[in-house]
């Protein structure tokens, strides 16, 4: 029982080993169309430099504190300011459906305060045969039937078209 745990364990170790050696070499070569290749074993026929890598970083199992500074030293000393992380594609359609939001409750605003304006100017010309309006000059003047009917007209369309 002993010996076969024994060369289970030793099997096991010289299997381990043969695969760091194994992952060590990396081979490189161009083919005829110029793209570079890298691989484990070059194709036959074709002159390939080995390429070596260093055995991998050893891996941190220790927990992090949220206080503890990131790994990477120099990159992080500087003082620019961390990134923000790009927002997710939904985040962006969420983003753009509220600014659509924000925008047509603006514009609906808008009408609203000119349909208010357009009432008031209804209800000031409509019943009043006797409409006075500031000139450019700074004077004023008395309008015609027509320019007031025009007025009345124009605010009524406006009205129907746009306020509810």
């Amino acid at each position: 029982m002993r010996c076969r745990v024994f060369s289970t364990a030793l099997l096991a170790g010289m299997l381990a080993l043969s695969v760091d050696a194994a992952a060590e070499t990396i081979y490189r070569w161009v083919d005829a169309e110029g793209i570079v290749h890298f691989a484990y074993r070059p194709p036959e026929g074709v002159k390939a430099e080995t390429v070596g890598i260093g055995p991998a970083a050893p891996v941190s199992t220790a927990p992090v504190s949220p206080d503890a500074p990131a790994a990477g030293g120099a990159a992080d000393s500087d003082d620019t300011p961390p990134r923000e992380p790009e927002p997710s594609y939904a985040q962006q359609r969420r983003d753009e459906r509220a600014e659509k939001r924000q925008q047509k409750a603006a514009e609906q605003k808008k009408i609203g305060a000119q349909c208010e304006a357009m009432r008031h100017q209804l209800a000031a010309t409509e019943p009043n045969p006797r409409v006075i309006v500031p000139t450019p000059g700074g004077g004023s003047r008395r309008l015609d039937d027509e320019e007031r009917l025009e007025l009345v007209n124009e605010a009524k369309a406006f009205i129907k078209k746009n306020c509810s």
